[in-house]
């Protein structure tokens, strides 16, 4: 009898050995180890850069590494993908944007996601796109882009950055509106696009502008125009492509934040959220991220977030729509 009494009581120190180690590690304040901050872009593309300055700064803040994956192709919806099947525990979240949680879903079949999946966390950085060509391109601005087009039909080449981008699709209503088309050249990301521009192998290109303007400003590319409604902040000198005399409400906004897998517990999306929004109000920031390009938003809340995105889903949609029809 006390031989079973003695093993009941082991039993039971045992268990609330276990119960008090379970309680440890659920009351563990987040983060506890290094957080994984997926790009679904290929390594130098813009939302590269921008997620490489994001993670240095956040790492310092929260008090621990904030370590970028690279996870490119598809339009995004690889990385996208892999960003939604993770544990909803707060150590693998996606810098993600208008193209990889927007368009994409829209546009590429096998995506089979909804931007409104991923929790919402933090709305952060804006930018426009543009057209560049190579340094030997006969054209030096919009109009004479359109006349070259015009006098070589389908001969000039431009790449782009898959189907369901915003500036991908901007650089296709600019052809529709100007009554040309060039011959599509796709890349994985803005990064290898940039590379054979540079070298002379692609004529133009379209891209988010944070990705070529060092490279615009240093004269290895030329802008051949902005594709938004007004100039760019960071990039005032550069004209737009609705400047020109054939070419009006020509315009895409690309949009960035940190969102993470569905069912993301209210306290770490609180915490982040806290971090960044910090991170965003500093002027060092801003400053950091002005010189790549980008435009940084006012803080936002995770819910004014997600009702954004799910604003930009709409809007998106009828553009879409009139486009095919």
């Amino acid at each position: 009898m006390r031989a079973r009494q003695f093993g009941i009581r082991l039993v039971l120190v045992a268990a609330a050995s276990w119960a008090a180690v379970g309680i440890g590690r659920a009351s563990e304040p987040y983060p506890a180890k290094p957080i994984t901050l997926i790009v679904p872009y290929p390594a130098g593309a813009a939302v590269d850069n921008a997620g490489r300055l994001i993670a240095q700064d956040l790492g310092k803040r929260l008090g621990q590494q904030v370590i970028i994956e690279n996870v490119g192709g598809a339009s995004g919806t690889i990385g996208a993908k892999k960003a939604l099947r993770a544990p909803p525990d707060g150590y693998t979240l996606m810098l993600g944007n208008v193209s990889d949680m927007v368009l994409a879903p829209m546009i590429v079949k096998e995506a089979k996601y909804d931007g409104s999946d991923f929790t919402a966390i933090a709305k952060m950085l804006g930018g426009t796109a543009v057209i560049v060509a190579k340094p030997s391109f006969p054209a030096n601005t919009t109009d004479e882009l359109i006349a070259y087009a015009k006098a070589n039909p389908e001969k000039v080449n431009m790449g782009s950055t898959g189907s369901a981008t915003f500036q991908t699709l901007a650089a296709l209503t600019f052809q529709q509106k100007a009554g040309i088309k060039f011959v599509e050249v796709p890349y994985k990301g803005g990064a290898p696009m940039t590379v054979d521009l540079m070298a002379g192998q692609l004529d133009v290109g379209a891209i988010a502008l944070p990705s070529v303007l060092p490279y615009i400003r240093q004269g290895k590319l030329k802008s051949l125009g902005v594709l938004s409604l007004q100039r760019d902040v960071n990039a005032p000198d550069l004209p737009t492509v609705n400047e020109s005399r054939y070419v009006k409400d020509v315009g895409a906004t690309m949009w960035a934040g940190i969102v993470g897998p569905p069912k993301l517990p209210a306290d770490v999306v609180e915490r982040l959220n806290k971090a960044i929004n910090e991170m965003m109000r500093s002027a060092e920031f801003k400053q950091s991220h002005a010189q790549l390009g980008s435009i940084t938003f006012e803080p936002s809340t995770p819910a004014e977030f997600h009702k954004f995105i799910s604003e930009e889903q709409g809007r998106y949609r009828r553009l879409i729509d009139v486009r095919e029809k």
